[in-house]
């Protein structure tokens, strides 16, 4: 439900979908505020894609849920009498809400859904039914809800960073507005060759991936004694694995403040080092909707180049970022639209 095989056969759909959230959005003579046109968009591609319409309206209480869930639970930044506020209980409460209309939908539709076309509620809903010891009903809404949170803040930050890369990079803007131009000009979406067809694109957000990685660290809890470059670890103790830190080694990436979308090409391959590229973490805890992540940012994003022309609102804008709970453009980076190329 989490991979790319969940959308095959649909990228043409995901397409029109990316064009009506920026037809809504992405008005000519507006600025825009990049971070929440972001997700925005991911809500639209994830809910039509899912079921059939996208809750706009509880991207509020979707981000105070996952903030809380990733300060608190996850990466443990903040302290636990958070999950006790009246604005988190008012948020998480809406989710739940959320997920179960969007489970009395899928009952209602049941049906006349089309067997050929699963996403990850059929699979919830057909898991529960047939294995309910795995999966039982007191876990069907977090199920359901589950690519909200895991999709919403963090496909919204990497493709905010690529904006902002890409117009601070007039150069790198031109070579992908001619890639992305001649591979719609095609007329059909190749799913088996989408990310190679776009290499500056794809390149572009491995980049503003590796400046800004969904996943900075893996924490992992040390099972016995043990001492690593003179510190001695306890048992029991909380141990954070940096995997992030290779991204900004020179040793890796040569000028590594640089954003240089060429360095995933052969012959440089830069990424390839062994542990040299993370931005989903690593082994068995790598995000599971990495590759279903890749075809939504590449495609997504190659539809926002294809079809706005839009500029920095100075030549001089610094991005400011924030950092909690992962990194990511600040709220309060704007774009101005000049107007559509097609």
């Amino acid at each position: 439900g989490y991979s790319k095989e969940s959308v095959a056969g649909r990228y043409q759909q995901l397409a029109d979908i990316t064009d009506a959230s920026i037809l809504r959005d992405w008005k000519p003579g507006t600025k825009v505020p990049v971070v929440f046109a972001m997700q925005n968009m991911v809500t639209d591609q994830i809910g039509i894609m899912l079921t059939g319409h996208a809750p706009l309206e509880y991207v509020k209480d979707i981000r105070i849920t996952i903030l809380n869930i990733l300060n608190v639970l996850v990466t443990r930044q903040r302290p636990r009498f958070l999950l006790r506020l009246p604005s988190y209980r008012r948020a998480k409460k809406r989710v739940f809400q959320l997920g179960e209309e969007m489970i009395a939908q899928y009952e209602a539709t049941k049906e006349s859904r089309d067997a050929d076309v699963k996403n990850i509620i059929d699979d919830v809903m057909e898991a529960n039914r047939d294995h309910p010891e795995i999966m039982p009903d007191s876990n069907k809404i977090l199920m359901v809800t589950a690519p909200y949170v895991a999709g919403l803040d963090t496909v919204a930050n990497t493709v905010g960073c690529l904006v902002y890369y890409a117009l601070k990079n007039p150069e790198v803007l031109a070579r992908i507005h001619r890639e992305v131009d001649d591979y719609f000009a095609r007329g059909t979406i190749d799913e088996a060759t989408l990310l190679k067809d776009m290499p500056v694109l794809n390149g572009a957000i491995m980049e503003s991936m590796r400046l800004f990685p969904v996943a900075v660290a893996q924490m992992r809890t040390a099972n016995k004694d043990f001492v690593f470059q003179g510190h001695q670890i306890k048992e029991g103790e909380l141990i954070y694995l940096a995997t992030a830190a290779p991204h900004l080694m020179e040793e890796f990436y040569p000028e590594p403040d640089k954003f240089d979308p060429d360095r995933y090409q052969p012959p440089r391959n830069e990424h390839k080092a062994q542990g040299a590229y993370s931005p989903y973490g690593r082994g068995p805890h790598t995000c599971l909707g990495k590759t279903l992540a890749e075809v939504q940012m590449c495609l997504g994003m190659a539809r926002l180049f294809h079809k706005v022309d839009m500029e920095l609102e100075s030549p001089d804008y610094v991005l400011k970022t924030k950092m909690a709970p992962t990194p990511g453009p600040a709220n309060s980076f704007k774009v101005r639209v000049k107007g559509y190329r097609h």
